[in-house]
């Protein structure tokens, strides 16, 4: 039908479906199946790790926290994170970003590094978990129905 808007595959990160209770749970269903993720973040230790989604321009809605739960390899939980919530981790980017990092066009780690995201924590921690970071981001794509920048199209 010419009058239905033409489907798109950016994702709409800053709606409430993906970051409302039933989104959220389904990342946190695929980071649980994922195959490689138990075996990346087999040695994370170090908590919480807590990612604010800040609007892409200053007075454009409110940020948005979601909380990761990981603990040697396993997913304990994703959840929306309480306003001022406490984690060793945080990691503070705009939409736009955090729209890039979810699509495939950019990598998690490499956006720190550049300071696009903003981390609050120990890099050093972090460093060697950037295979467990690309995991958790490829398990957001399955469980958001979005395409994988890795295949090929036909």
């Amino acid at each position: 039908n010419r009058h239905e808007a033409p489907v798109s595959h950016d994702p709409p990160l800053c709606e409430p479906a993906w970051l409302a209770p039933k989104g959220l749970h389904a990342w946190l269903l695929a980071a649980r199946t994922h195959p490689w993720l138990p075996v990346t973040a087999s040695t994370w230790t170090a908590g919480a790790l807590v990612l604010e989604i800040e609007p892409d321009a200053p007075g454009a809605g409110t940020p948005v926290s979601v909380r990761l739960h990981l603990h040697a390899g396993e997913v304990l939980d994703i959840a929306r994170a309480a306003p001022g919530e406490r984690a060793p981790f945080r990691l503070l980017a705009p939409g736009a970003v955090w729209r890039a990092i979810v699509a495939g066009q950019r990598d998690p780690m490499k956006a720190v590094l550049a300071g696009d995201v903003t981390l609050r924590g120990r890099l050093a921690t972090l460093g060697p978990f950037v295979r467990a970071a690309q995991d958790l981001v490829a398990a957001a794509r399955t469980a958001w129905d979005l395409p994988d920048p890795n295949t090929e199209k036909p």
